[in-house]
C-alpha cells in the first residue's frame, strides 16, 4: 500500500487555513471581515458551484480531470525513464504556466544544493540572452534532452529558443539526434509544433484542448519533469485529488477553495484591499507564491465582464519570503497603506532539523535560542508577524502545510486553480482567457516582422515617431 492510500495518513497530511485574523473581532472593523458577510455569499457560493459542475461535465474546466487521468500518468512515467537512461540532463523549455509550476515542483521537492548523478533538470523560462546563452554553455549539448513546451506552436520566446536548440543537436551530428533530443508537449492535434514533431519523429505527450498552460501544471506539462527528478508523481495526483473531495462541497467553510476565494472578493471589493500577499516562511515554497502570481494575474486581472461591461477588477498578487522579507518588505505592510492581505504558507514539519547550540550562554542577547532550532525560530517568527500584522489592523490568513511532499504540493496547487476558478465567478469574469496581452504579442510580431503582421508595423512606426522624446 503506498502511504497516501492510507486514509489516516492522508487526514494527517490535509492543509488546514486558518481565517482567524481575517475577522472583525481580531483585526478591527475598518479592515476585518464579520462572519455575516462572508456567509453572505454563502447562496452565491451555491449556485457558483453548480455552474462550476456543470461546466466540468462540459469539459470546460479540464484541469479539474487531470488528477484522474491514469493512461497519461503511465506514459509520462515511460518517458521519464527513457530520459533518465539517456541523459545527464533536462532542458524545459516554457515560459509562463508552461515553467512556473515546474520551479516550483523543483524548488519545493528537489534538494537545492544536491549534486546527485541523476538527471538534472533545468528551466528556461526567459529569452534573456545572458541566461540562456550561459545555460547553453555550461551544458554538453549531446548528454541533454530539450523538452519544449507550447500548447500553440507559437509562443515566440519558446519557439525562438527551441530553433536554436534545434541548430546546436543538427550541427553536432549524431545520427538520430534531432528525434531523440527533442520531446515536445503541445496541441493534441494543430499547431507548428505539433507539425514539426510529425515531420521529424519526436516523441510528443499533449495538453488536453480544455486546459490552459497557467491550469497545466498537473498535467505533463508539470508532471514529466517531475519524474525526471524522481518526485512521486502518483502521490502528487492523490494530493490534488483529495483537495478535490474537500472542495466538493458548496457550503462556505466546508469548502476550503470557496472560502478562501470569497474572503480575497470581499477583502477587495469591501474593504479595498487589492494585493495579495503570498508569504511562505519556507524557501521551499516560494515557487508556489511565484506560480500564483501568473494564476491569479492572469485569470482575474480582465477589464471586461461576462456581460460585456467595463469592470476593471483583479488583484494584484505579490510574493514575498519568511523570515528574508521581515527585512525589506514586514515595514510597508505593518505600516503602509492598508490595501493588503497578506497569506502565510507555514510549514509544520520541515525534512530536516537544525539545533542552535547554546554557544553564549553569558550573552542575554542570545541564549534564549541556545537549545531552539532553526525549525523553532521560523515558525515563531512567522506566528508573531502575524499577530503583529492582526494587533496593527491588518488582515491576515496563515496556510499550515503540515510538511512539504508531493502529497501537499497536489493539494496546493488543486486548491488554488478551484479557487480561481470560483473568485472569476464572483467577479462575472472570464478567467480563463487572456486578451489583455494579445496586443503586447501583436506588437512584437509586427517588430520582428512576421508576415501578415505589416500593417501593424507601419502604425507603430508612425506612433512612435509622433510621440514627444523624454528620454534624459
Amino acid at each position: 500500500m503506498k502511504r497516501w492510500e492510507d486514509d489516516a495518513w492522508e487526514k494527517s497530511m490535509s492543509i488546514k487555513i486558518d481565517f482567524s485574523n481575517v475577522i472583525v473581532e481580531n483585526v478591527g472593523e475598518n479592515t476585518g471581515l464579520s462572519v455575516s458577510e462572508i456567509n453572505d455569499l454563502g447562496e452565491k457560493a451555491s449556485q457558483i458551484h453548480e455552474q462550476l459542475n456543470y461546466e466540468r461535465e462540459k469539459g470546460k474546466l479540464g484541469f479539474y480531470e487531470l488528477p484522474y487521468r491514469e493512461s497519461s500518468v503511465k506514459e509520462i512515467r515511460e518517458v521519464a525513464e527513457r530520459i533518465r537512461g539517456e541523459f545527464k540532463n533536462l532542458v524545459v523549455l516554457g515560459i509562463g504556466g508552461s515553467a512556473l509550476g515546474t520551479i516550483a515542483i523543483k524548488n519545493a521537492l528537489e534538494n537545492p544544493f544536491s549534486d546527485s548523478n541523476t538527471t538534472k533538470v533545468f528551466v528556461a523560462d526567459n529569452v534573456d540572452p545572458h541566461y540562456f546563452g550561459s545555460l547553453l554553455e555550461s551544458i554538453n549539448i549531446e548528454e541533454t534532452c530539450f523538452l519544449v513546451i507550447s500548447k500553440s506552436g507559437t509562443t515566440a520566446e519558446t519557439m525562438s529558443q527551441f530553433m536554436v536548440v534545434h541548430e546546436m543537436i543538427k550541427n553536432a551530428g549524431r545520427e538520430n539526434s534531432i528525434s531523440r533530443q527533442l520531446i515536445a508537449i503541445t496541441d493534441p492535434e494543430k499547431g507548428c509544433l505539433r507539425e514539426i514533431a510529425l515531420q521529424e519523429n519526436y516523441t510528443t505527450l499533449t495538453i488536453p484542448p480544455s486546459v490552459g498552460g497557467r491550469f497545466s501544471v498537473l498535467s505533463p506539462v508539470g508532471l514529466l519533469p517531475s519524474a525526471v527528478m524522481g518526485i512521486d508523481i502518483d502521490e502528487m495526483l492523490a494530493g490534488a485529488r483529495f483537495m478535490d473531495s474537500r472542495c466538493s462541497s458548496h457550503q462556505l467553510w466546508q469548502n476550503p477553495a470557496y472560502t478562501l476565494g470569497s474572503v480575497y472578493y470581499l477583502a477587495d471589493t469591501m474593504k479595498r484591499q487589492n494585493i495579495l500577499v503570498f508569504m511562505p516562511y519556507s524557501n521551499g515554497l516560494y515557487g508556489i507564491a511565484d506560480w500564483l502570481r501568473q494564476l491569479i494575474a492572469e485569470s482575474l486581472g480582465k477589464r471586461k465582464s461576462l456581460d460585456g461591461k467595463d469592470v476593471f477588477v483583479g488583484p494584484t498578487p505579490v510574493k514575498s519570503l519568511g523570515t528574508t522579507d521581515q527585512h525589506s518588505q514586514l515595514q510597508l505592510y505593518m505600516e503602509g497603506p492598508f490595501n493588503k492581505i497578506i497569506t502565510f504558507f507555514r510549514v509544520e514539519t520541515f525534512s530536516k532539523k537544525v539545533p542552535i547550540p547554546n554557544e553564549f550562554p553569558d550573552i542575554d542577547a542570545l541564549n534564549y535560542l541556545g537549545g531552539k532550532s532553526l525549525n523553532d525560530l521560523i515558525n515563531a517568527e512567522q506566528k508573531a508577524t502575524a499577530i503583529a500584522l492582526a494587533k496593527n489592523g491588518r488582515p491576515n490568513i496563515t496556510i499550515s502545510v503540515p510538511e512539504i511532499n508531493p502529497f501537499t504540493i497536489g493539494q496546493l496547487f488543486f486548491l488554488f486553480e478551484v479557487m480561481t476558478v470560483y473568485v472569476g465567478a464572483l467577479y462575472n469574469i472570464n478567467p480563463l482567457d487572456q486578451p489583455g496581452v494579445e496586443e503586447s504579442k501583436k506588437n512584437t510580431y509586427a517588430i520582428m516582422g512576421r508576415k501578415g503582421y505589416e500593417e501593424r508595423a507601419k502604425e507603430i512606426k508612425n506612433e512612435l515617431s509622433g510621440n514627444p522624446n523624454f528620454v534624459v
